[in-house]
């Protein structure tokens, strides 16, 4: 299944448990991307800091979602959803440029939703659909 830019997926509907999400990318050397992923309450926060996993916090404390992979070329984390805590309703991927340039500079990239060493979905993105934006969820 391909996505589309602001499309939502219920991960439970298409997915058993385990999944990972995997970034292929080889970006440009001067361009610094940063990417994590949030756990989320229902209210769409942040509410503990344990739940964002990025390069220096590369696990949350309940071991389900975890940074498994991160150098120049693809970035991917592993969730298990059914050791999650309840108060984590949603999960978001975030990418953000650490410097002067934009997310217009970003090279071809996809976004692979994976069950199973499968893909699932995918969502593929490049520099045209953006203009001066810093950061994308």
């Amino acid at each position: 299944m391909q996505l589309i830019r602001g499309q939502k997926l219920k991960l439970s509907d298409i997915l058993n448990n385990s999944l990972s999400f995997s970034l292929a990318t080889t970006p440009p050397s001067n361009l610094n991307l940063n990417i994590a992923l949030f756990g989320l309450d229902s209210q769409g926060k942040l509410s503990d800091e344990a739940y964002m996993i990025f390069y220096n916090q590369p696990q949350s404390p309940c071991g389900s979602l975890k940074l498994t992979q991160n150098d120049s070329q693809i970035v991917s984390f592993d969730v298990n959803l059914a050791t999650l805590p309840p108060q984590i309703e949603r999960l978001v991927l975030t990418l953000a440029i650490d410097g002067h340039q934009t997310m217009a500079q970003l090279p071809a990239i996809a976004i692979n939703l994976q069950s199973q060493q499968q893909t699932v979905a995918s969502f593929p993105i490049d520099g045209s659909m953006f203009q001066q934006e810093k950061a994308l969820k």
